[in-house]
């Protein structure tokens, strides 16, 4: 709730706004003059003790838009992923979701755009990331949250701040063990440039599970998924285009007619070429004994993705 102290600025700013929209717990503000320079950082430091950490963002905006002229907020939104509570975490609760989400990447396609991530720079066409499908996250999610936002369970504000690229690696160290920090090394290259902190921040801590625990079992996921009929078709189709379709099939030879049901594909468009990109399955929640195979079930919205029915399997350095 906005103090007394700096309601006269929230409210100059509702002022100076055409309106303020209120949806659920989206605000959104449109259609104003520019605010004054000099009065940009009393604005954020009101705001800031009402919507969180995404006003910055706004406020670049505007800066840019006052720049340019336009002088308008159409289209500017500030978002609050959800009320905190007063041990300051998002709200989430530990083990209070539907399933997970297996994100498994398809490094090169990744590395098109990426070139300049530690993981991309000299990556060879012999290491285990050009050849097999690699760790993204395991996300415990909720039916209807197709964007993940369910996570950050007891996580620190100060934390969730550092969530961003550039601030994965401030994150607090884990405590994992000397034998899946090897592991991870090879089925998550991504940890290279601190992935596995967001990875646990956001998702692992809602998973019920501790962080070494999380990652062995999502390391074993990908071990079993390069060994499965599915990531055995990808390795042999390295530089390939291939059928969607074909795709699909193998993965039903390890899960069983109708499983591709379970099995979200995305794609992206490099060098006028559509490329396999990363690769969903929906597991069970809670995840049952026996292995990855009898895990992945059928959730609605999944099926199979954006990808159109042929795409690359793209190698390393494929671009000129």
């Amino acid at each position: 709730m906005v103090t007394k102290s700096n309601a006269v600025l929230v409210a100059g700013f509702v002022v100076i706004c055409s309106g303020l929209v209120i949806h659920g717990q989206r605000r959104s503000l449109q259609a104003s003059p520019v605010v004054p320079v000099a009065e940009r950082q009393s604005l954020r430091d009101a705001l800031n003790s009402e919507f969180s950490g995404d006003v910055s963002a706004v406020l670049s905006d505007l800066k840019a838009r006052d720049a340019s002229g336009k002088g308008n907020l159409a289209g500017v939104a500030v978002s609050r992923p959800g009320q905190r509570n007063v041990d300051g975490d998002s709200g989430a609760v530990p083990g209070q979701f539907d399933y997970y989400t297996l994100a498994l990447s398809w490094e090169p396609a990744f590395c098109e755009a990426k070139k300049d991530k530690p993981e991309c720079r000299g990556m060879s066409a012999d290491q285990f990331a050009a050849k097999n499908l690699v760790l993204h996250g395991l996300w415990p999610s909720k039916t209807g949250d197709s964007q993940h936002t369910y996570g950050f369970c007891g996580v620190a504000p100060s934390v969730q701040q550092l969530d961003n690229p550039a601030g994965w690696c401030k994150m607090p160290a884990l405590n994992l063990s000397a034998e899946t920090k090897s592991d991870m090394a090879k089925f998550m290259p991504g940890q290279q440039s601190c992935l596995e902190k967001h990875e646990w921040y956001k998702h692992g801590t809602c998973s019920g599970m501790d962080s070494d625990t999380y990652f062995s079992k999502a390391d074993s996921f990908v071990a079993e998924a390069s060994n499965s009929n599915l990531g055995r078709f990808v390795t042999a189709n390295v530089g390939n285009i291939v059928n969607k379709a074909d795709l699909t099939s193998a993965f039903e030879q390890d899960f069983g007619p109708g499983s591709s049901s379970s099995l979200s594909l995305t794609c992206t468009r490099a060098n006028n070429q559509d490329m396999l990109l990363e690769l969903h399955i929906t597991l069970s929640n809670p995840l049952p004994a026996g292995g990855l195979k009898v895990m992945p079930t059928q959730v609605s919205g999944s099926g199979n993705g954006q990808c159109p029915p042929k795409f690359l399997i793209d190698p390393v350095h494929a671009a000129p």
